[in-house]
């Protein structure tokens, strides 16, 4: 299963258990960040949401933290 989320202007592909490097976000270190736009969504079962259907259906929780 994996993802694409837009944030600060740039779209990223995530899975379970990826690190990413993004730009600034609103968030303490160690909290978790909500991702508003999930664009697409790769499910497990082989189907892929879009849009209003992927944001829907999917929230993305991330552990802040400084690199």
């Amino acid at each position: 299963m994996y993802a694409v989320i837009q944030t600060g202007g740039k779209q990223y592909r995530v899975a379970p258990g990826d690190t990413i490097r993004i730009e600034r976000v609103d968030g303490k270190v160690g909290e978790k960040v909500n991702f508003g736009s999930v664009l697409a969504v790769h499910t497990d079962d082989k189907k892929v949401l879009l849009g209003a259907d992927a944001g829907k259906s999917y929230w993305v929780p991330m552990p802040a933290k400084h690199l």
